[in-house]
């Protein structure tokens, strides 16, 4: 569980970044293994039935990008809930666990 303060200050870290190798600290890994993750195939793609009879194509990403989605989440949320301040007043608990899989993706 994160305070009001330490969320603001990774909020406002976050918002700071500027270009691609700023964002590089924040998912913890570096810049070859970012792009090789963004370069490969990202996405395992499937169908599954719909009860009316059509398909729905699933998207699901791969454990590495999906790691790293994880990550930009928990800062957005950051981010979210410093900009939308009565959403932590309405949510002392909030819990913003950021970098919880960025060591996944290493």
């Amino acid at each position: 569980m994160r305070n009001t303060f330490e969320i603001t200050f990774l909020a406002e870290r976050f918002l700071a970044i500027e270009t691609f190798c700023d964002l590089l600290p924040f998912v913890q890994i570096n810049a070859e293994k970012f792009e090789d993750i963004l370069a490969n195939k990202r996405y395992n793609e499937f169908y599954v039935p719909k009860q009316n009879g059509g398909q729905t194509l699933i998207e699901d990403p791969i454990d590495d990008l999906q790691n790293l989605q994880d990550v930009v989440s928990d800062y957005l949320q950051a981010v979210y809930h410093t900009i939308r301040s009565d959403a932590l007043q309405t949510t002392p608990s909030v819990s913003i666990e950021l970098g919880r899989v960025a060591a996944k993706v290493s």
